[in-house]
């Protein structure tokens, strides 16, 4: 048990610094077609489900720059800090998000708004589907008129570039 918590702090831990977020993380889950179905939760101080046979895949893939979350968290640091570089190395061509069609428009739209230093907080990773290549998260937009809160869903191609939110 001590061992999966650690596990399950790791992830956090990585999780929070590769969003370089000012808060901690509410909340963190992650899924998998395989039995189990959760793999493991943390909500607000409280460990879930840690299963011990996939605590290696969860320590070794949040850090590999190739993995699905990994990649969800560059592309949520990017959108704070409105880094269009990351997105452009991310984006797949045949992405759509919020009426824009394509890499080109998504990139565009991207940058009409993304100005500020600090742009959102992402303050959870609510789930990570590995079979659907989802990662949904939520926020909080920094951005001066949209101030307010979201819910990021992130939906990833076969190679892993974001394909919508």
């Amino acid at each position: 048990l001590v061992t999966m918590a650690i596990a399950a702090i790791e992830l956090l831990v990585a999780a929070e610094v590769a969003l370089r977020s000012t808060t901690p993380l509410r909340m963190l889950r992650v899924t998998s077609r395989e039995p189990p179905a959760v793999l493991g939760s943390y909500s607000d101080g409280g460990f879930a489900t840690w299963a011990p046979e996939d605590l290696t895949w969860k320590v070794n893939d949040c850090d590999e720059p190739t993995s699905m979350l990994g990649k969800a968290l560059r592309w949520l640091k990017a959108d704070c800090e409105g880094d269009l570089a990351v997105h452009q190395q991310l984006v797949a061509p045949n992405a759509q998000m919020f009426g824009a069609v394509g890499a080109t428009e998504v990139l565009a739209f991207k940058k009409s708004f993304l100005k500020m230093e600090k742009n959102y907080e992402v303050d959870a990773i609510l789930d990570v589907d590995l079979h659907n290549r989802v990662v949904v998260a939520s926020f909080e937009c920094l951005i001066p008129g949209r101030e307010g809160r979201g819910t990021d869903v992130m939906q990833f191609d076969e190679d892993l570039h974001v394909t919508g939110v």
